[in-house]
């Protein structure tokens, strides 16, 4: 199964790590970047991906909110966050906000393609601990 992703985050060089550690994989295909919920949105009107991987800390609106917005409008659309928060409190409002998964920043790279495929299959993932 082929998935399509779109990176959602505000650093720059951690998108364009990520991009390269996941186009390493043969089912995936990053199909589009946003640095704030904004782009996130106007990258959605051009594409639809499988999986949206999702910062919490954006210049704008969180990616909480952004989260809660793409759900409302592509219900399709699985959004895994990506945070450096290991906060429950963080976990349960992104789940309300309809997320997929939880996973900090410093996840190993085959753990976070497991937890995409995962979540592209309508699974859920969260964070070990």
């Amino acid at each position: 199964m082929a998935i399509d992703l779109v990176l959602v985050d505000d650093h720059k060089l951690f998108r364009k790590g990520l991009r390269r550690i996941l186009e390493l994989e043969s089912d995936f295909t990053v199909v589009g970047e946003a640095g704030n919920c904004e782009e996130a949105l106007a990258v959605l009107r051009q594409v639809t991906p499988d999986v949206v991987l999702m910062d919490i800390n954006m210049p704008g609106c969180s990616g909480i909110d952004a989260t809660r917005h793409i759900k409302s409008l592509y219900p399709e659309i699985s959004i895994l966050v990506l945070t450096i928060h290991d906060d429950t409190e963080y976990l349960f409002e992104v789940v309300r906000a309809g997320a997929a998964g939880y996973l900090l920043k410093d996840v190993e790279p085959l753990r976070l393609c497991e937890a995409i495929r995962t979540v592209a299959l309508g699974g859920a993932v969260v964070n070990p601990g």
